[in-house]
């Protein structure tokens, strides 16, 4: 299976505290919120990838979140919910069906944001055991708002104007963690042929011998 988690940055850290914006989970999503004395301090939250894509090497190409997602909303009514995400690993785009108020209606598939930076380890784990597995583990930083997800954003929670809202201008970033099976190794058609040859000299040896 796979996950990804969010982790927002200091720049929607202000605009949460500015218009009071609270999270809570859409799905099967987990939210985390930290606070003193109303100063966010962290806010996030952890969603379980529905389906994805794997290249060789167990290398995660992309992860989708079919159902699952985040909500944002204010006390004065706005709201705006970020579900069926994919996450391209590969280019770094990432792209969400968003659903909002004032207005702003739902757009399918809207790009989001866009990281500008990855960093990624693939590795395996419990090997000695019954249930072996590759584990990829990657993290991409550097993550933007797009013009029209921000747009989107600023009207859906009706903050378009505020100060904190004119000052956004990075996201935060977003972990990665999938682990996949290990495939056990199947025997090329020529391993085949040289475990039969030996059957077979094993069979004249033992003739021979009578």
């Amino acid at each position: 299976g796979a996950i990804f988690t969010l982790r927002f940055s200091d720049d929607m850290l202000r605009l949460f505290e500015a218009a009071n914006i609270s999270l809570s989970p859409y799905g099967t999503s987990v939210v985390r919120e930290v606070r003193l004395d109303d100063l966010y301090q962290a806010a996030g939250g952890t969603i379980t990838a529905s389906s994805f894509q794997r290249g060789p090497d167990y290398i995660l190409n992309s992860l989708s979140s079919s159902a699952n997602g985040l909500t944002l909303s204010t006390p004065t009514g706005g709201s705006l919910t970020l579900a069926d995400w994919v996450i391209n690993t590969q280019t770094g785009e990432i792209t969400a069906r968003a659903t909002g108020g004032n207005g702003s209606g739902s757009v399918d598939s809207l790009l989001y944001w866009q990281a500008t930076a990855m960093t990624s380890k693939t590795y395996a784990h419990g090997l000695d055991g019954p249930y072996p597995a590759q584990v990829y583990d990657a993290e991409l930083t550097g993550i933007t708002w797009s013009t029209a997800g921000l747009q989107t954003l600023g009207q859906a929670l009706g903050v378009v104007g505020l100060p904190a809202w004119s000052a956004v201008h990075s996201t935060g970033t977003i972990s990665v963690y999938a682990e996949f099976a290990i495939e056990p190794a199947v025997p090329e058609p020529s391993t085949y042929t040289l475990m039969g040859l030996g059957l077979v000299g094993i069979g004249f040896a033992a003739r021979r011998r009578q």
